[in-house]
Parts: C-alpha cells; sequence; structure tokens
C-alpha cells in the first residue's frame, strides 16, 4: 500500500491544498509554487531549491525538520488556520511587488481626464474579454516599445497604463519611461478596482460587459462585482 501524504501548497497565485498520493502529485501541480509543506506523522519536511522524482516530476531540495506529535498536530492546526484564512488583498499585493516606480493614479482620478491615452498591459486574451473603454492593447509577454512610438509620437502626452491590478502595468510604465514619456501613470488597482467601483467596462464589439478575466479563482477573490472568467 502506498504511503499517503498531505500536501499543502501555499503562494501567491495558488491557496489551496491537496491530498494524494506521491504518484498523483505531478498530475496535480501545474505551477512552481515558492513553498511546499509535506506533512507525515512524525516529521514536517520543509523545502526549497529542486530535486528530480522523476523524469515526469521536479521537486524541491529537502531541510529536515522533526517534529512529536503534539507539537505536529498544533503546528498543522496553525497551518490550516493560517491557509484558510489568508485573503488576498489589492493594497497589499500591490505594496507586496511594486515599488512605485510609475506614479499612481486612482479610479477616481482617472474619471476626471480628458484627453489621454489608455494602455492595456493585459495579454489580447483578457483584452478580449474586456477593458476600459478606447483603451490600446499593447501586451506584456509580448509588448513592443517600437510599436507605442510609433502611435504615439509625442513623449510629452498623458499615457495611463493599467493591467488586473497594477502590478504588470508599473513594468510597462517603466519600459515607457525609459523610452523618454514624461507624464506615464499607473493605474492604483487596475482595471479591477475600475470594474469594482462599478465603472462600465467594454468587450471587442465595444458594448459593454459585466465579463472580466480574472486568471484563477484566487485572483477572483479580489474582484467583487464582475462574471468572472479564468
Amino acid at each position: 500500500m502506498q504511503q499517503l501524504f498531505i500536501y499543502f501548497l501555499y503562494s501567491k497565485s495558488i491557496d489551496r491544498f491537496y491530498i494524494g498520493e506521491t504518484s498523483k502529485l505531478k498530475n496535480r501541480l501545474k505551477n512552481t509554487l515558492p513553498l511546499y509543506f509535506f506533512l507525515k506523522p512524525s516529521i514536517i519536511l520543509f523545502f526549497n531549491g529542486f530535486i528530480t522524482i522523476d523524469k515526469n516530476l521536479s521537486l524541491p531540495k529537502i531541510r529536515l525538520l522533526v517534529i512529536k506529535k503534539p507539537t505536529l498536530y498544533i503546528v498543522l492546526f496553525l497551518l490550516i488556520s493560517f491557509l484558510g484564512s489568508a485573503q488576498p488583498t489589492i493594497k497589499k499585493l500591490l505594496k507586496k511587488n511594486n515599488t512605485e516606480s510609475v506614479t499612481y493614479i486612482s479610479v477616481d482620478s482617472l474619471l476626471t481626464k480628458k484627453n489621454v491615452v489608455l494602455l492595456d498591459t493585459r495579454e489580447e486574451i483578457e483584452f478580449n474579454i474586456s477593458h476600459i473603454k478606447n483603451a490600446i492593447c499593447v501586451g506584456y509577454d509580448f509588448f513592443d516599445i517600437n510599436k507605442v512610438t510609433s502611435e504615439i509620437q509625442n513623449k510629452d502626452t498623458e499615457i495611463i497604463v493599467y493591467c488586473s491590478i497594477g502590478i504588470r502595468s508599473e513594468d510597462i510604465g517603466e519600459k515607457l519611461i525609459a523610452a523618454g514619456y514624461t507624464n506615464v501613470k499607473n493605474l492604483y488597482g487596475g482595471i479591477f478596482m475600475w470594474k469594482n467601483n462599478n465603472n462600465p467596462i467594454y468587450n471587442n464589439n465595444n458594448s459593454i460587459t459585466n465579463k472580466l478575466h480574472t486568471h484563477s479563482k484566487y485572483w477572483s477573490k479580489l474582484v467583487t462585482n464582475a462574471e468572472k472568467i479564468y
């Protein structure tokens, strides 16, 4: 009979745990996670780095901490409580991931703006589901600064970049500033906060829609009033 393990997985993009046999793990892990807790009856194994278990599965190297059963049960309880209660917020994620290298602009401030250029730095599949009206999709993974400079020749043009919450758009904003653009701002909270504040979003037919691409169940927690697509 194969040993049964409990796998607790935590990262900024996944907030669930799996229970299963070792042989089934490779079928359940789809992303590389920064932290793994492997619990057995009397030990907790903390992993970092990588080793290869078999040709189809790479797992982190082992640092072993032996814990007696009573202590293990306490740790297990605290860990389950932590994973169950940890909730993402836009504010926390921006504080953690951004450096504020690009000046933020709030949703309310954007609503008062006229004659600005909106650049959507999400991928095309996200843009096609919905976007802020009149935004131009420039993408992230395949962002091409040359396309932007050919379209926006005046380097003093007021440009607002946005993505889901403002992390990717900060990266693109930095590239725009490096290319000489002098008036670049990053929409705080991105299209998620825009929609949470009951502002309209549009599909490719230029019609108002309630659908919003949210990537995953985890990121969907940041959206309060849209039909979540992922």
